[in-house]
């Protein structure tokens, strides 16, 4: 039997986008002139994407504008890993 498709987990597996998504939050708070304390840098490393956000802005303090920014760049890198997975899967299903 020939295999006509396969399903996979590419980030994680392929891909490691995890060490980029961990550095943004420090990065955007460095930005903004704020230094996280250690506490507020365990909690960053720990959060889900989707609380990284409310948390920069609420406990940290990271302005709106900053917020605008960090949701842009997020969006890039899940695109970016996204597109890389159709680009793999699609050279990968030609052979």
């Amino acid at each position: 039997m020939r295999l006509q498709s396969a399903i996979f987990d590419m980030d994680g597996t392929l891909l490691d986008s995890m060490p980029t998504w961990r550095e943004l939050g420090p990065t955007f708070l460095k930005e903004a002139g704020i230094t996280a304390t250690p506490e507020q840098d365990r909690m960053l490393h720990t959060l889900a994407d989707c609380d990284v956000i409310p948390y920069l802005r609420e406990v940290c303090g990271l302005p709106p504008e900053q917020s605008s920014r960090f949701k842009s760049v997020g969006l890039f890198i899940h695109k970016s890993t996204h597109q890389a997975g159709k680009a793999y899967s699609s050279g990968s299903s030609s052979s």
